[in-house]
């Protein structure tokens, strides 16, 4: 008898790790192809995650375009959640003393709920390693790799998507980063 599919996990997206997956211009793409289901804090959607920068050469290049997350949640790629009930409520409390309104309820809800958090935020992934040490963290590179290498994407491809997330998301991954070496193997220095 075959074994009960198990559903693929949740991962909720704090604002830097979603605008950088939106900067790589494959953000409904990495959504549905990936092996996890994904989600955002309604306050993150509405507040934080606003625009991403135009990229490329130009005189344009550093400008400012709106993020329109409305389609991938339409298409039920992306989940909208907010803080609910009297648990979730005062995790967030705790949690704001520390972070920002938007981290703060992202790791509230992923604490109460066993979700895990994508996050590129070092003071955020620091609180939660204390706060919250249950909580599996995600940081951008590591969807992007998992989800490069299950859908064989080619390494042309793949520097052109990490590209985009130094130019149009204004990212480069920090010393402490363990895939600090594969962007530069991908990308070059």
């Amino acid at each position: 008898m075959p074994e009960p599919r198990q559903e693929p996990a949740w991962v909720l997206l704090d604002a830097c790790s979603l605008l950088n997956l939106y900067a790589t211009g494959h953000f409904e793409r990495i959504l549905r192809e990936s092996d996890f289901r994904f989600a955002v804090v309604d306050y993150v959607m509405r507040t934080e995650a606003l625009h991403v920068l135009k990229g490329g050469a130009g005189p344009d290049a550093g400008e400012r375009v709106g993020v329109d997350l409305q389609p991938a949640v339409d298409a039920g790629l992306l989940a909208v959640v907010e803080v609910t009930g009297t648990a979730e409520a005062e995790t967030f409390l705790d949690l704001a003393i520390h972070l920002d309104d938007g981290e703060a309820r992202t790791l509230a809800i992923s604490s109460n709920r066993g979700w895990a958090v994508a996050t590129d935020d070092r003071k955020a992934r620091r609180i939660a390693a204390i706060a919250a040490p249950e909580v599996p963290l995600w940081g951008t590179l590591e969807l992007v790799k998992r989800w490069a290498e299950r859908t064989g994407l080619s390494s042309t491809e793949i520097r052109d998507i990490l590209l985009n997330i130094r130019e149009r998301g204004n990212f480069v991954p920090g010393k402490q980063d363990t895939l600090l070496p594969w962007w530069h193997s991908v990308i070059g220095r």
